[in-house]
């Protein structure tokens, strides 16, 4: 299993090593990763077709009701502040 820390004041725990939608990777990738303990993936694009499996493996964990069981991080271009 991979070792978690927490992610900053959330008190949420996550793996110490994430993944990235956009590699290219099939959602059987992404569901391997998590059966091994990364929980943190980062959904970095949103260029058409380039996280197409991501999305689909999100679909499936939220059908099998373990949603929760991931932490996605998303990028923003925008000059806002949060």
């Amino acid at each position: 299993m991979i070792e978690k820390r927490t992610l900053g004041a959330t008190g949420i725990e996550v793996a110490r090593i994430g993944i990235s939608s956009s590699f290219g990777a099939k959602a059987e990738v992404f569901r391997a990763a998590l059966d091994r303990g990364c929980n943190y993936f980062n959904w970095g694009t949103f260029i058409k077709g380039r996280s197409s499996s991501f999305r689909e493996f999100v679909r499936q964990l939220t059908r099998e009701g373990r949603r929760q069981d991931l932490v996605i991080g998303l990028l923003s271009y925008s000059h806002l502040a949060s």
